[in-house]
């Protein structure tokens, strides 16, 4: 076993099963005996790399692949581009940073799309999803991962997908 529960007896009398040690495995050495660490709790973080495949080759980022970010600022190497969180933050990469540090991207990006104003012809505009067909329509649902129970035609489809942009 990796770890070892133990029993502590709550006041009132009730019991409950606690984390009591964790098996440490040589990773380098897999032959070697596993050793045991006595411990009364434990933080597991999940997963060490950053979901930035995305925009590899489009933005700078370091050799661990972490998008980089200027000092004091979520901007990238591309203007109107912010990082924030885990795919920028080598250190804490923990939920409340990311929190902080999105909103820190939002008030950038909301400073350069004032100092750099976009032309009507640039916005994005609602897609005619008239043009699509049947399977383009259903693939992009399931995508989305939209409820579309009662879609039976085509225009069921379109109107769930307007009404999700």
């Amino acid at each position: 076993e990796k770890y070892v529960g133990k029993t502590i007896t709550l006041e009132g009398g009730e019991e409950m099963q606690t984390l009591g040690q964790l098996m440490l495995t040589d990773t380098t050495d897999p032959g070697k005996e596993p050793t045991a660490l006595q411990v009364d709790a434990a933080f597991v973080a999940i997963g060490h790399d950053p979901n930035t495949w995305y925009v590899k080759g489009q933005v700078e980022m370091d050799a661990n692949n972490y998008v980089v970010a200027s000092d004091k600022s979520t901007r990238t190497s591309v203007p109107g581009v912010f990082a924030a969180g885990d795919v920028a933050d080598h250190v804490y990469r923990q939920a409340i940073t990311s929190a902080g540090s999105g909103a820190m991207a939002a008030l950038d990006a909301e400073r350069y799309l004032s100092e750099n104003p976009v032309e009507e012809e640039q916005c994005v505009r609602q897609e005619d999803f008239s043009t699509w067909s049947l399977k383009e329509l259903r693939n992009q649902i399931q995508l989305l991962g939209i409820k579309c129970v009662a879609c039976t035609e085509k225009q069921d489809f379109a109107t769930a997908l307007r009404n999700t942009y």
